[in-house]
């Protein structure tokens, strides 16, 4: 199921994608190969906000970049973000969501990961819209 499919006829804005370049960029700078997915957003669709939730992407700047996101949440958490992006934070207690190379989603807080869904699709259905 691609992205569209999912956004169909849901409330979600967007800041528009980005060309591949910026994709390659953003790897290169947080040495980390984007999953699919979430890739399929970067280049289509952007930052998104539905509801209470706000996914971080390219093209845009402050906490909704991925690149800048992740790059001070890594920083925080010694070493234990290193393989992974910050999708969304979620201003609760520290919440963070993040993704690994494989696309599965986790909820990162105090210090530990927790494996919430396989894939982030999955999480944009169930969670986000």
């Amino acid at each position: 199921m691609n992205l569209k499919t999912i956004f169909e006829n849901k409330k979600v804005l967007f800041t528009g994608g980005v060309d591949i370049q910026a994709v390659e960029q953003a790897e290169m700078e947080l040495a980390f190969k984007m999953p699919s997915d979430y890739k399929e957003l970067l280049l289509q669709y952007g930052a998104l906000a539905s509801g209470g939730h706000e996914i971080a992407a390219l093209g845009v700047d402050g906490y909704l970049n991925v690149v800048e996101l992740t790059k001070k949440e890594r920083a925080l958490a010694n070493n234990q973000l290193d393989n992974y992006i910050v999708i969304e934070n979620l201003a609760t207690e520290g919440l963070l969501i993040v993704l690994d190379e494989e696309g599965q989603v986790y909820q990162y807080q105090k210090n530990a990961l927790e494996k919430i869904y396989s894939d982030f699709k999955a999480y944009l259905k169930e969670e986000v819209l």
